[in-house]
């Protein structure tokens, strides 16, 4: 009797041996630190030009940690945005189902595609940016589906007058529609030049260094109240503006007109010697984050993005002439109109 449930003995042992090895090495439950995931769906592959459609953006992310959307999604012209929606769910495990529900149309009929959405993940002093996948669509035109079937040839019939009326009419909506897209083009550039004609004048205006007058204009921002309201993304608008304009008439090229990329990149061409180049790089970062990921700031962080303004154009103001070394040329921008001097 005791041979025969020695097996049955064993078998006992070992499944409480095995159970309390796996206890001990069961996974926790996917808390707060694990990475985001996120997942993009459409609702349809297919949809007809000028039919609304959803796009569902969904994050799984940590309880401390905020998702938010850009404001202008990346869609080009052939798709565009109608409105949006944010419904977020708490999970059993501790973090946070964040759904984004896009309605998207398109304007172009083809094969279209969904960039990769980029999302703006900040979780305390931290962050960062995550994108979606890429999704395809097709936009189907309204006139016919390849349903329809051809009628019997009809016979021919006499024809006593030719009627030009359709044609008048079609040509003259034709040409109206043709005269409407000529008409903003052309009010579109007019705008453009008197604005770059105005900010000519305005820098031709007031003769000063640049360094002077962006550290005026930096100084009347701190004085002017502006920090003690609510919200606070328009000073960082305002003060990153008076940053790209000293910086344009500092190097010699147009600023304002620029990403913040395309900045960078103007300013490493200009002056690729510039030691402040990495701390204008990470400021401008910081400031964009704010501007366009709505996050919220304090007074004291948009007080210390203003003294850091301040800092970058004290540390990149002209020194002596014997310090310059020699800049890199750039063909595609115009030739400073002031000495090039090493950033101190």
């Amino acid at each position: 009797m005791l041979l025969k449930s020695t097996p049955f003995a064993l078998i006992l042992v070992s499944h409480l041996v095995a159970g309390a090895v796996s206890a001990q090495r069961a996974p926790s439950s996917p808390g707060n630190s694990e990475a985001p995931v996120v997942t993009a769906r459409s609702e349809k592959g297919k949809a007809e030009i000028g039919e609304p459609f959803h796009v569902f953006i969904t994050v799984l992310h940590g309880a401390e940690a905020s998702v938010a959307l850009p404001a202008s999604l990346p869609l080009g012209d052939a798709l565009g945005e109608l409105d949006r929606k944010e419904t977020s769910t708490p999970l059993a495990d501790g973090r946070i189902k964040r759904t984004f529900d896009l309605t998207i149309v398109g304007y172009k009929v083809g094969a279209q595609s969904i960039p990769r959405i980029p999302l703006a993940l900040s979780a305390g002093s931290n962050a960062r940016e995550i994108y979606s996948d890429a999704l395809a669509i097709e936009i189907l035109s309204v006139v016919g589906h390849g349903r329809e079937e051809l009628k019997p040839i009809a016979p021919p019939l006499s024809v006593l007058w030719q009627d030009y009326h359709m044609a008048w009419v079609l040509g003259a909506v034709v040409g109206g529609g043709i005269a409407s897209l000529v008409v903003i083009r052309l009010v579109r550039r007019h705008l453009r030049k008197r604005r770059a004609r105005a900010a000519t004048a305005a820098m031709a205006e007031d003769s000063r260094p640049p360094e002077e007058i962006a550290l005026d204009k930096l100084r009347a921002l701190a004085s002017s109240g502006i920090l003690d309201a609510e919200d606070r993304r328009p000073i960082y608008f305002q003060v990153t503006e008076v940053v790209r304009e000293y910086l344009g008439r500092r190097f010699g090229f147009d600023a304002l007109e620029a990403t913040t990329a395309e900045l960078l990149e103007a300013l490493d061409r200009r002056a690729p010697w510039l030691p402040a180049r990495p701390d204008i790089g990470a400021w401008f970062e910081a400031c964009d984050f704010i501007k366009y990921a709505k996050v919220p700031a304090s007074r004291l962080e948009a007080e210390d993005a203003l003294q850091e303004a301040m800092a970058l154009v004290e540390a990149t103001r002209p020194r002596l002439a014997t310090e310059m070394p020699e800049v890199a040329s750039d063909s595609h921008l115009p030739p400073s109109a002031e000495v090039v001097g090493h950033g101190g």
